[in-house]
């Protein structure tokens, strides 16, 4: 089954027209961006379809092909619904529809349950105990589906059976199980006598003579009795039925020398949810659902949940939900849609990311951080920094076999404390030695105090217990000054040469610059010209300062030590019952909640200039006059942190304001840009806020005439 098309209107908050050509499609968006709407949407459409008693009070059209290339589409307007089926209308379309609908929902929330599959679900119960239901055979699972965190163990149990060699790597590399003790059934054989005598109660009798098994022992039992893992999965599935019914209270399994289920991570829970509903709950022709089946995911997993849809692609829908930037990474660009207030925006994903977090990181550098394996992590302001720390540390290393790290460059101070608090905060069980060093000035004093992990200060101390510490750069006796950056460390001969060097590569080149300009380049060749020099040290000596910073880092790692906040152990509580009632009847009856439609904020050009100087808010214009000139479709769209030009719904080009200059992104992939003068920076390699590869620094109209010729390419590219 796939989804080509669906047009929702007037369902809540939403306005949403999707073309599709895929068997993934992942909804983005932030909270109040109508994600879960569409998927209740969704659920009601089907509903309805199934049984038509069910009343949809909205106006939809929606066109899918089955796995034997039949179109199926319905279109819903009002009181009238048409049906077709290759283009010929039809009455009734009951062959052509999913062979299941299954939600996988892993919230409190069980609106969706309630509404949707709660009445299948319960009429299901209802009448399981008749031998016969015209139009229903309750040996099946109820057609609409909704699964949660009571088939966790039913979910297991069915895997470990199961001799697919896709099984047994998943319950060995995912949930690194590798040995199984025992398999406990607690059987309700008081209950027999009210099931009638059907499939699922003849299979509980043939398994019921003992109530704990050897994993061996009890996949021999079901294959002697010519049983497959799928009817295992239905058969448990229906004895679970709640009540008065039921007729199986529990299932536990000890693995691992006595873990159980509830010691797998969040994660490890619903990739195991995930998986067996794909392998056995529903096949061919059937659409899955998941309302954000990465919330509280350790981050590393987040991708494994992607790739475990792959081998069910082929011959099932899957729609999902989330908010995060490592999921939407994970998934091709034409198959991500951007959800703001009910409408889907046409977006590219770097968009999509950046509307959900702000971020700047690529994913080359969010990879990166994830793959980091050393225990401790810097976390500083710029590329120099990382490189000078890396290259003292490679000349002193011997002197400090104790210490580890890994470092990071943040492009800002400001960006630090933001991402200390998110490590912190989030789902991320970071278990790192985090450290932020900042620079000593103005902007890096502030940051540090945001960061509120300032080492030494027992004000601090809950969260170096969690492993998070920050501290400026300390100053050598000789260094004087107020303020001390990462080219302080070196000896002041250094530094003065390094200057005179730059001075003297841009003493010919001042003529029509502003003195902020060029005492900001000047800064930028000192820095390149000592890291140059640096590199040809070979005295470790020439590093010595560098030990301060070593050693505060070696104090922390030793106060970390001491100090760290140790894992609370709880008593493990009594196994979670698959069985003991399902979200439907543990929830109180809830008043129909008000819908609130939260509207993605808009951007003006005012803001972003707001704090630009007279000359380059008059530069912007400038340079925005010609560009819009390039094209008849050419607009103008402010953005969070830029602005950028789009010609129909595709960006061309983004200026980022800042005080004293501009900065350009030119949207064309590297290598696509021809640029005899050099102009652009090649910056495919590192973070940037601006779509494509190429950035220009600009402080003056002197090139603008060239640079209108290298955003025309984009512009060209685009069109074709």
């Amino acid at each position: 089954m796939q989804i080509k098309e669906l047009h929702i209107k007037n369902y809540k908050n939403l306005d949403a027209d999707l073309t599709h050509n895929s068997d993934l499609i992942a909804f983005i968006g932030n909270n109040g961006s109508g994600k879960s709407n569409l998927l209740e949407a969704l659920s009601h459409i089907f509903r309805n379809l199934y049984k038509s008693s069910y009343k949809v009070d909205f106006d939809y059209t929606l066109e899918y092909a089955t796995s034997k290339n039949n179109t199926v589409r319905i279109e819903k307007k009002g009181s009238q619904k048409n049906l077709f089926v290759d283009g010929t209308a039809m009455l009734d379309i009951s062959l052509y529809l999913p062979q299941k609908v299954i939600a996988i929902y892993s919230g409190e929330e069980d609106r969706l349950f309630e509404d949707c599959y709660g009445p299948f679900y319960l009429e299901f119960i209802k009448n399981i105990n008749k031998a016969q239901q015209q139009g229903t055979d309750y040996s099946n699972l109820p057609k609409m589906l909704f699964l949660n965190k009571f088939y966790w163990h039913l979910s297991l149990l069915s895997l470990l059976v199961s001799n697919s060699e896709s099984n047994k790597k998943f319950i060995k590399d995912v949930l690194k199980i590798d040995t199984v003790e025992k398999i406990k059934i607690d059987f309700l054989k008081r209950n027999y006598e009210h099931y009638n005598d059907n499939l699922a109660l003849q299979f509980i009798r043939g398994i019921d003579s003992k109530s704990e098994y050897k994993l061996e022992e009890f996949k021999k039992l079901i294959e002697d009795k010519g049983y497959v893992t799928d009817d295992l999965y239905k058969y448990l599935y229906l004895a679970n039925t709640p009540k008065g019914s039921k007729i199986i209270d529990d299932i536990a399994i000890k693995f691992n020398k006595n873990l159980t289920i509830t010691d797998l991570s969040e994660g490890e829970k619903k990739l195991l949810l995930i998986k067996a509903a794909l392998e056995f709950a529903g096949q061919e022709d059937s659409l899955f659902i998941l309302d954000e089946p990465d919330a509280h995911v350790h981050l590393n997993n987040k991708e494994q949940i992607i790739k475990s849809f792959e081998p069910y692609k082929s011959n099932r829908q899957i729609v999902i939900t989330t908010h995060s930037p490592t999921i939407t990474q994970a998934i091709k660009d034409e198959n991500v849609y951007m959800l703001i207030a009910g409408k889907i925006e046409d977006k590219n994903r770097q968009e999509i990311i950046e509307e959900i977090t702000g971020e700047f990181w690529n994913k080359h550098q969010q990879n990166s951080f994830l793959a980091a394996k050393k225990p401790i992590v810097l976390l500083v302001e710029g590329k120099h920094d990382k490189e000078h720390i890396n290259l003292a540390f490679y000349k002193l290393k011997d002197e400090y076999p104790e210490l580890s790290f890994d470092i990071f460059y943040m492009n800002s101070a400001c960006n630090i404390p933001p991402m200390m608090l998110g490590l912190r905060t989030s789902e991320i069980e970071y278990n790192k030695l985090c450290i932020g060093v900042f620079d000593v000035d103005a902007t890096g004093n502030r940051e540090l105090s945001h960061t509120e992990c300032q080492f030494p200060n027992q004000q601090n101390k809950k969260r170096h217990e969690l492993g998070f510490y920050a501290t400026g750069y300390p100053k050598h006796t000789v260094h004087k000054s107020e303020f001390f950056t990462v080219e302080n460390f070196y000896d002041t001969q250094h530094l003065l040469e390094a200057y005179k060097d730059a001075l003297n590569s841009i003493a010919t080149h001042v003529n029509g610059k502003s003195i902020e300009s060029i005492n900001e380049k000047l800064k930028d060749l000192t820095k390149t010209n000592l890291l140059a020099k640096a590199k040809t040290f070979t005295n470790k000596e020439e590093f010595k300062n560098f030990r301060l910073l070593f050693d505060i880092i070696k104090a922390m790692k030793v106060h970390y030590a001491a100090n760290k906040k140790q894992p609370t152990v709880v008593a493990a509580p009594a196994t979670t019952k698959p069985t003991d009632k399902p979200a439907k009847e543990k929830a109180t009856k809830k008043a129909a909640k008000k819908v609130v439609t939260v509207k993605a904020k808009t951007y003006t050009e005012k803001e972003h200039l707001e704090n630009a100087s007279p000359e380059i808010t008059k530069l912007y214009n400038e340079f925005k006059a010609e560009i819009l000139k390039l094209s008849n479709e050419m607009k103008v769209s402010p953005k969070k942190i830029r602005i950028s030009f789009e010609t129909g719904e595709k960006i061309v080009a983004d200026i980022s304001i800042l005080k004293k200059s501009l900065k350009l992104w030119i949207n064309l992939k590297k290598g696509q840009l021809k640029d005899n003068k050099k102009l652009a920076r090649d910056v495919s390699a590192v973070g940037h806020w601006g779509n494509g590869d190429y950035e220009i620094a600009i402080e003056d109209n002197k090139n603008i005439e060239y640079i209108m010729n290298l955003i025309k390419q984009s512009v060209e590219f685009i069109s074709v």
